[in-house]
Order: structure tokens, then C-alpha cells, then sequence
């Protein structure tokens, strides 16, 4: 049986992507908007570009890691790879996002543009459909216990505190004592509403 050989374990190399790939490249536009003040136009144009590839290529990077994992992981110097080419991504003297940003992502962003827009479109629409009927329900839900609870609390009060076994309305018929703290009279009134709904 072959050894695979891998040097960096994979929590190591992900702590290493999450710095040189993430906390670096972050610091980096910290102090490339910091320098814009004092730069010329097309100077402050170059350096957002730049970083501006940096950062989509690397969410692509990202999004495609976990299928990378599953499919290559086994393969010598997985780990490593990953590592050099966040470096490779950013590094002054390769800027790998550059060449990758505009040999690979641009021109297939391009060409699918049109779509992507139109399920982007699609999916937002459909978003805000759902938010608003699944709020509209929770507030509807919210309205109804807010009025049980200020029934049974006034229920409660007009009953002096105590109510028979055969008495009828919100408690059921249950033997009970008037709640001392808004949080017992929320249980009293949702703890035997909640099982039947």
C-alpha cells in the first residue's frame, strides 16, 4: 500500500488560508483605503481593482473548496497547494487574482451575465414573497397569544386568583392560583394551548 504524504495537517492549512487569505489581504485594503486620500485618481482606480479581483477570486476559491476537499484532498501536498495559491492570489509580484480574474472568471461571468441576473432576479422575488407571507403569519401568531395572554390574565384577576375544578374558559376547568410573574401567566396560558395547536 502507497503512503500518501501530506505535511500540513488540514486544520493547520485552514488556519493558514483563514490568515494569509483572509486577516492578510484585509489589513492590506485597511491600508490601501487609508493611502487613497493621497493618491491620484487612477493610482486609487489600480490599487480597488486589484483587490477587488483579489476578493472575488478568493470567494470563488472558497466556494469551490469544499468540493475540492471531498474530490482531491487525498492527493500529496493538497494542503500546501491550497496555501501557495492564496499567496500566489495576492503576492505583488505574481498577482495570480489578476490573471485568474481575467483568464477564467471574467470572461465566463460575461458570457453568463444575462442568466445569472435572471435567477438572481427570481430568487430575490421569491425571497421577499416568502418573508412576507412567513411574517404576516408570525404576526398574526404573535397577535392571537399576546390577546390569550391578556385574557387569561384578566380572566385570572376577575376569578380573585383561584378557580374550580368544573369552572370553564381559558384554564380548562384545571385547578390553578393567580400567576405571581408575567412569565408564569405566559405558561398558564400557552403550556395547554401550545400541545393542541
Amino acid at each position: 500500500c502507497q503512503r500518501i504524504v501530506m505535511v500540513l495537517p488540514s486544520l493547520v492549512a485552514r488556519l493558514l488560508i483563514t490568515l494569509l487569505g483572509v486577516v492578510y489581504p484585509s489589513y492590506e485594503c485597511f491600508k490601501s483605503i487609508a493611502k487613497i486620500e493621497g493618491a491620484s485618481s487612477q493610482q486609487t482606480a489600480d490599487v480597488l481593482k486589484r483587490w477587488c479581483m483579489f476578493w472575488i477570486v478568493f470567494g470563488c476559491f472558497v466556494a469551490l473548496e469544499p468540493v475540492a476537499d471531498s474530490l482531491i484532498f487525498w492527493l500529496p501536498l493538497y494542503y500546501e497547494v491550497k496555501v501557495a495559491f492564496v499567496v500566489y492570489l495576492w503576492h505583488p509580484r505574481t498577482q495570480g487574482a489578476t490573471f485568474v480574474y481575467d483568464s477564467f472568471i471574467q470572461p465566463t461571468l460575461l458570457h453568463y451575465e444575462y442568466e445569472i441576473d435572471q435567477k438572481l432576479d427570481a430568487l430575490t422575488s421569491k425571497g421577499q414573497q416568502l418573508f412576507q407571507n412567513y411574517s404576516a403569519y408570525g404576526i398574526k401568531w404573535a397577535q392571537r397569544r399576546a390577546v390569550d395572554l391578556f385574557s387569561y390574565i384578566q380572566q385570572s384577576q376577575q376569578a380573585g386568583g383561584r378557580v374550580g375544578a368544573n369552572a370553564q374558559g381559558a384554564a380548562g376547568g384545571v385547578n390553578y392560583s393567580a400567576p405571581q410573574t408575567a412569565a408564569q401567566a405566559a405558561t398558564n396560558a400557552f403550556g395547554s394551548r401550545a400541545h393542541a395547536e
